[in-house]
């Protein structure tokens, strides 16, 4: 879990209120080798750190399967699109190894922007880190 605090308040200041909040309500859960995170199809309910292991994200053409990305420790994992707009995802993304990875589900996701303002900055500051 600190390896995520101090990873998101490098990418803004954080308030104790946000901290405890986060400390409270951001879950670890275990990923294991070849399971998948989000299979094509599914709507991707999550935000994710990977604390341990590593993630391939990929997409099928024809009979191909085209890899997009890697995750690896201390990255975020995001379906952007299917994510915000709660959409079924034309990607898979899936465990290369055993993965630690902490979440944070839709459902608090959307209660944790209600938290501040100063978390809606935050969270823009957060999906501009990941997109650029």
């Amino acid at each position: 879990m600190e390896d995520l605090l101090h990873y998101l308040n490098g990418i803004h200041p954080m308030s104790e209120n946000l901290v405890a909040y986060l400390s409270i309500k951001l879950k670890t859960r275990l990923l294991t080798k070849k399971e998948f995170l989000l299979k094509k199809g599914h709507i991707s309910r999550d935000i994710c750190f990977i604390n341990k292991g590593l993630l391939r994200c990929f997409y099928h053409i024809d009979d191909k399967e085209i890899c997009s990305w890697f995750m690896k420790e201390g990255d975020v994992i995001i379906s952007v699109e299917s994510f915000f707009n709660q959409t079924k995802s034309y990607e898979s993304i899936q465990a290369l190894d055993d993965c630690i990875r902490i979440i944070l589900l839709t459902m608090n996701y959307n209660s944790f922007i209600e938290l501040s303002q100063n978390l809606i900055l935050w969270a823009v500051l957060l999906l501009s880190a990941i997109i650029l």
